[in-house]
Parts: C-alpha cells; sequence; structure tokens
C-alpha cells in the first residue's frame, strides 16, 4: 500500500516545480512502518508535520493536500495490525490531533498563497479549530471503519483457513489410520493365508498317508504343529509390534530357500531358477519378493492344490530383478477350500509398486496361471517395465 501511495504521486507530481516528494517519502514511510511498529509510525507522521511547520521541506500545496490521506491511511493500518487496546486508543488520539495539525497548516495563512485563493480565504484568525478537529476526527473514523473492515475480513479468512486446516487434518488422520488398517490386513493376510494353506494341505496328505502309509502319520502330523507354531510365531509378533508401535520383523531373501523348502514339504512340485548373479536390494525391496514370491505358492497351492507344478525364475541379469512364477496342472486339492480374501493379487501388485517396480498376474493361454514381476536394483534406473521372461517350463530345481 505505501509503495502504491507513493508511485501514483510521484507520477501524478513528476514534472511540476516545487513538488513534495519528501513528504510523499514520509508518507509512506509511516504507512509501511505501520503494522511492524506503530509508535515508529506515529513518530515519522510528527516529524513531516514538524519539518512542514518549520519550512524545512516542501509542503503539500492546492494540488498535493489529498496526499496527507496518507495520515489515515497510516492509523487504519495501525488498527487494522494490532488487537491491543493501547495502541488502537494512542492511534486514535494522534492521528485526530496530525490531522487537525495538517488542516492547520493548509488553511492558515501567510504562506500557502495558492492554497488561500482557491478557498477563497487567507484570515488565519478565522480558522476555527475545533472545525478542523471534527474534520480530523471524521477522516480518522473514516480510516478506522476500513482498517476494522480489512481487519474482520483478514480474521473471517483466517477462521476459514483454520477450519479447513481442521478438516484436512481430520481426514489425514482418518486416511492415515485406513492405511494402517490396510497394511495390518495385508500383513495379516499374507502371514496367516500362507500359514493355513499349508497346514491344510499337508493335514490332507496326511489323510492320505492314513491310508496309505500309516507309518508315515507322525511326520506328516509334526509337519502340521511345525506350521501352526511358525504362524503362532508370527502373528504374535505382528500383534506385539502393533501393541507397541513397533514395526515387526520384515522378511528378506535369506529366508527365500526355507519358504521354498516349506512349499515343497506342503506337496507342490516346485522348480525354482535362479538367473545370473544377486544383487543387493533394499530392506522393504526385499520382503516385498519375499512376500510376492510367497503369496503366488499359497495361491498355488490353495487353487491348484498338492502335487500341482509351480516353476519360479529369479532373474538378476538386468537393472533389477524379474520374477515369474508359473502354476500348471491340478493336484490334490482340498474338499473344503474357501473362497479368497480379494487381497492376494491386489496386495502382490501394491508391494512391487512400493518397491519401484511392477507386477501382473492371470491366466495365459495355456490355462496356466503366471505371474510376472520386476524390482529395480534403484528406481532411478527404471525407465519402462522390460518383457516378462520365456515359459519356465523343463528347468531343472
Amino acid at each position: 500500500m505505501a509503495l502504491v501511495y507513493l508511485a501514483l504521486w510521484v507520477m501524478a507530481e513528476a514534472g511540476r516545480q516545487p513538488t513534495p516528494f519528501v513528504m510523499f517519502g514520509l508518507m509512506a514511510l509511516a504507512m509501511a512502518l505501520a503494522r511492524v511498529s506503530w509508535i515508529a509510525a506515529l513518530v515519522v507522521l510528527a516529524l513531516s508535520l514538524v519539518a512542514t511547520s518549520l519550512g524545512l521541506v516542501e509542503p503539500f500545496r492546492s494540488t498535493t493536500w489529498p496526499a496527507y490521506l496518507g495520515i489515515a491511511f497510516t492509523i487504519g493500518l495501525i488498527w487494522w495490525g494490532n488487537r491491543l487496546l493501547r495502541p488502537r486508543v494512542v492511534s486514535v488520539v494522534t492521528g485526530v490531533a496530525l490531522t487537525s495539525w495538517a488542516a492547520g497548516l493548509m488553511v492558515v495563512g501567510g504562506r500557502w498563497g495558492n492554497w488561500e485563493t482557491w478557498t477563497g480565504s487567507s484570515q488565519a484568525s478565522g480558522v476555527d479549530w475545533s472545525q478542523l478537529a471534527v474534520g480530523g476526527t471524521i477522516a480518522i473514523a473514516i480510516a478506522i471503519a476500513l482498517g476494522e473492515l480489512a481487519g474482520w475480513g483478514e480474521r473471517r479468512a483466517w477462521r476459514e483457513t483454520a477450519e479447513l486446516v481442521d478438516k484436512v487434518e481430520a481426514q489425514q488422520a482418518e486416511l492415515g489410520l485406513a492405511g494402517e488398517r490396510e497394511r495390518i490386513a495385508q500383513e495379516m493376510h499374507d502371514v496367516v493365508a500362507h500359514s493355513l494353506a499349508v497346514i491344510v494341505a499337508q493335514a490332507d496328505g496326511a489323510r492320505f498317508l492314513e491310508k496309505t502309509r500309516p507309518a508315515a502319520m507322525a511326520g506328516a502330523l509334526e509337519a502340521i504343529a511345525a506350521s501352526a507354531r511358525t504362524a503362532l510365531v508370527d502373528v504374535r509378533g505382528m500383534i506385539d509390534g502393533i501393541v507397541d508401535g513397533v514395526e515387526p520383523p520384515q522378511p528378506t531373501l535369506a529366508e527365500l530357500d526355507a519358504l521354498l523348502d516349506g512349499m515343497r514339504d506342503a506337496g507342490l512340485e516346485l522348480n525354482a531358477v535362479i538367473a545370473g548373479e544377486p544383487q543387493q536390494l533394499g530392506p522393504a525391496q526385499q520382503a516385498a519378493v519375499y512376500r510376492i514370491v510367497q503369496e503366488g505358492l499359497t495361491n498355488a497351492l490353495r487353487h491348484r492344490g498338492r502335487r500341482s507344478s509351480v516353476h519360479l525364475v529369479l532373474d538378476w541379469r538386468g537393472p533389477g530383478l524379474s520374477i515369474q512364477l508359473v502354476s500348471s496342472g491340478t493336484g490334490e486339492r482340498s474338499t473344503e477350500e474357501s473362497g479368497g480374501s480379494g487381497r492376494g493379487i491386489p496386495g502382490m501388485i501394491e508391494r512391487a509398486r512400493l518397491a519401484g517396480g511392477w507386477l501382473a498376474a492371470g491366466v495365459d493361454d495355456g490355462g496356466d496361471h503366471r505371474v510376472t514381476g520386476f524390482v529395480p536394483f534403484r528406481t532411478a534406473e527404471v525407465a519402462a517395465p522390460t518383457a516378462p521372461l520365456p515359459h519356465a517350463r523343463g528347468v531343472a530345481a
């Protein structure tokens, strides 16, 4: 506001002589200081009038006297920027005195010939200072009203902004809770669904062994008990982590061999191939790869059954790890298979995305279920998805 005031007056009076540029600058300076230091702003206004009264600076004249409205603007800005009573009262009283002083300078005769000619009066003794005070009070009142209106609009905007911020924070909190619930549900699904699928498969195998190889029943029951204990430990660790607010330990690629052996023990005819030299992946990426392979094998066991054929290829050649898991054939399926939760494949896709890669899953033209994914070594190196790996049939374990 101070810059606009100064620029407009300078442009309006450019080329005229004499031009009160110093007074324009002092008024603009007072306006600029109004919301920073109200005392300094009032001091600058008073000094400008003192300098004018002593003839130290060029005063405002008949064409420039409206520039004294800078006094009212300054008081309005002080009123706008301060909610305390003391600055407001002091600025109003001072403002009325300063505007009366400025009006007196304009009408007191002797020095302002142009003004006296314009008003038709040159008698200083006829000046009614009470009228000047009333005029100054009206000017300040208008400035205060404008300042109060501006302050009301600003406070309203702040209130609306605060309400919006509260709503956004509440929505963010709800989204955070929903995301946390989804994360916990996905972890529970990965752990429990896998463990229960293995236990069900082993139990079905034990049921068949009871008829054909009764002596092997003890080993089958021990495998079931071991799987149940592992699932119980995993679930307890997850629950303890949730209660304590500590992230439960995530699986790594070092545990992948144990996962593959467990799925073979559960009845899958699993062939696995590792191509290329394994590279270092981050903890989150390792957990993503483990969970993707785990979910793919679990789906094969649940939907294809025991003795179904599964081929897994982990290819480290290229800018990242390519994963291809193909399940084919139909084995010994459980007689009481339940429907899925719908979290399996979407969870795999999301895990691959969060790891910086991608994943696709579905049934190919031959009726085999194929999971193809890619996890980059460094996300920045992945420009586009690579082509799926060739079919892995016939590859030795």
